[in-house]
C-alpha cells in the first residue's frame, strides 16, 4: 500500500519515508500492422512489459500474410486485435485507432520497431510539466545487421519546434505519446504522404505544445520494404498541396515568410532544381531565429548551413 512509512529513527532525527502513489495505467499503444507477420508480435511484447500501457490495440491493414495470427497466443488481457480485410492505408488506419482509444493517452509504435524500458514512464512526466504531445529519439537499427546507432539530436522545446518544422520533420512518429483529447480536437490524420508531419504542423498552428525529450526510447529498424523508401511514397509527397498550404501558414506565423525551400525538399531536393531565393531565405531564417536562446539556434543553424552547402554546390 503506497503512503507514509512507519517512522524510523537514526541517532537524533526521526526518518519517515514517503512513497509516491503508483500512477495508474493510462496509455494506449496502438501498432498499424500490414505483412508485419515476422516483427509484430515482438513489437507488441516490448509494449506490454510497460506498466503504464492499459492497452495495445494492433490494427492489421489488410494483411495477407498471417499478421494477426501469429499474436493470438499472447496471453495478455490488455493486447486487442482489430483491422480490415482491405487495405486502407497508414492515415485511414491511425483515424481507426484513435475513434477506439478510451485512454486519456495514445502513443504509437510501428510493428516493426521495439519499445525501450521506461519510455512510458519518462513520456508521461514530460507530458505532466505542460506538454501535449512528446517524442524522444530512437536507436537505429540496421535490420538483418548487429549495427545500432542512436540518433544523437538535442532536445526540442515547445518553443523551438515551429522553426524545425519549417526545416523538415524532426519528430519520429514511433517515437509519439500525446493527449488522446489533443489529437481528436486537430481532427486526426488527413490522407496525404507525411500525415504526420502535416499533423505536427497543424498542432503548432493550433498552440499544443510538442516537445522532444533527449534520451532515446525507440529501437527503430531500418529496412528497405519501410514505406518511406518506396518510390511511390516520395512521389505521392508532391501530389498534394495539403502539407505545403500548412507549411506556409506556420512560416508566415513564425518567421513572417514562406521560404522558397519546401517544394525542393519535398521532391528530395533534385539536382539542378535549388530554388534561386535558397540563400537570401536561408539568411532571413538565421535572423528570425535570434530570438531563440543560443542552445537552441545552434542546431537550427547547422540545419541552414547544409542547405547553403547544397545550393553552392549546385552553382558552382
Amino acid at each position: 500500500m503506497d503512503g507514509p512509512a512507519a517512522p524510523r529513527r537514526h541517532g537524533r532525527f526521526r526518518i519517515v519515508i514517503v512513497s509516491r502513489p503508483r500512477r495508474a495505467a493510462s496509455v494506449t499503444v496502438g501498432i498499424i500492422a500490414r505483412n508485419a507477420r515476422g516483427t509484430v508480435r515482438t513489437a507488441v511484447r516490448s509494449a506490454l512489459r510497460d506498466r503504464h500501457v492499459s492497452r495495445v490495440l494492433v490494427w492489421d491493414d489488410g494483411s495477407d500474410d498471417g499478421t494477426s495470427s501469429v499474436l493470438g497466443d499472447l496471453d495478455d488481457a490488455r493486447l486487442i486485435v482489430a483491422g480490415t480485410a482491405e487495405n486502407h492505408g497508414i492515415p485511414a488506419s491511425r483515424n481507426a485507432v484513435l475513434e477506439r482509444v478510451d485512454t486519456p493517452h495514445l502513443a504509437w509504435l510501428d510493428a516493426d520497431d521495439l519499445c525501450l524500458p521506461g519510455r512510458f514512464g519518462a513520456q508521461l512526466s514530460t507530458l505532466d510539466r505542460g506538454h501535449d504531445i512528446v517524442f524522444t529519439p530512437v536507436v537505429e537499427w540496421l535490420h538483418g545487421t548487429p549495427a545500432i546507432r542512436p540518433q544523437l539530436v538535442p532536445a526540442l522545446s515547445p518553443e523551438a519546434t515551429p522553426f524545425h518544422l519549417l526545416l523538415g520533420n524532426p519528430f519520429m512518429n514511433p517515437t509519439m505519446l500525446a493527449r488522446t483529447e489533443v489529437l481528436r480536437e486537430l481532427g486526426g490524420y488527413r490522407t496525404v504522404a507525411s500525415e504526420d508531419y502535416e499533423l505536427w504542423i497543424r498542432a503548432a498552428l493550433g498552440g499544443y505544445r510538442l516537445h522532444r525529450t533527449l534520451r532515446p526510447f525507440v529501437v527503430y529498424r531500418r529496412h528497405r520494404a519501410q514505406t518511406t523508401q518506396q518510390a511511390s511514397w516520395r512521389a505521392a509527397r508532391s501530389e498534394t498541396t495539403i502539407v505545403e498550404e500548412g507549411f506556409d501558414r506556420l512560416a508566415e506565423r513564425t518567421i513572417g515568410f514562406s521560404p522558397s525551400w519546401f517544394a525542393w525538399q519535398r521532391a528530395g531536393r533534385p539536382s539542378g532544381e535549388v530554388p534561386a531565393n535558397l540563400l537570401a531565405d536561408a539568411d532571413r531564417f538565421d535572423r528570425a531565429i535570434r530570438r531563440l536562446p543560443p542552445a537552441e539556434r545552434a542546431p537550427l543553424r547547422r540545419q541552414t548551413r547544409r542547405l547553403r552547402s547544397l545550393a553552392s554546390t549546385e552553382t558552382t
